[in-house]
């Protein structure tokens, strides 16, 4: 699903546009050789990590409609958001590309969630019901970390709850 529009397809095919930035991802043979990883989700991408070694990069599930949960293992943001530079020089901290291409990949794979979201939303599957007890990350303050970095400031919550005559708090 994420990679279905065969032009999109062709570019993370054939084109280096993925920004893979990892080590000890999991590797193919390990997930195939996994039951639960199996019978969960689809391993659709492998890519190398920084060493060479393979690694799966796109997951998508067996049964979307049932549990529809993806996973990419790089970043897709970069390509259209991430031009952090060293101080006082034009050198980037990471190799990223922002060619046309590398762009589309981070605008196309946002917009194939978006709608699978709209598509859940629709459905009235997996609704985000409680934005009072647990609201979007957005209404949190946003503060600057190195030169391209955004930290949300979440403030502590203590959740209490009983299981078995026993009450609990969490942090």
């Amino acid at each position: 699903e994420l990679y279905g529009d065969s032009h999109f397809f062709d570019i993370v095919e054939n084109q280096n546009v993925t920004m893979n930035n990892h080590k000890r991802g999991i590797e193919p043979t390990r997930f195939a050789a996994d039951p639960g990883l199996r019978r969960m989700f689809r391993a659709v991408s492998v890519n190398k990590d920084r060493v060479g070694r393979d690694f799966v990069s796109t997951i998508e599930p067996q049964l979307p409609h049932i549990f529809p949960f993806y996973g990419v293992q790089y970043h897709p943001e970069k390509n259209a958001f991430e031009y952090g530079t060293y101080k006082n020089t034009n050198i980037p901290y990471e190799a990223i590309d922002h060619s046309p291409n590398g762009i589309l990949v981070s605008f196309r794979l946002a917009s194939v969630l978006g709608q699978l979201l709209e598509k859940n939303i629709r459905l009235q599957q997996h609704h985000y019901s409680k934005p009072e007890k647990f609201p979007l990350i957005s209404t949190y303050p946003v503060k600057s970390g190195i030169s391209f970095e955004q930290k949300y400031v979440i403030p502590n919550i203590t959740h209490t709850m009983s299981l078995r005559g026993a009450t609990f708090s969490i942090e």
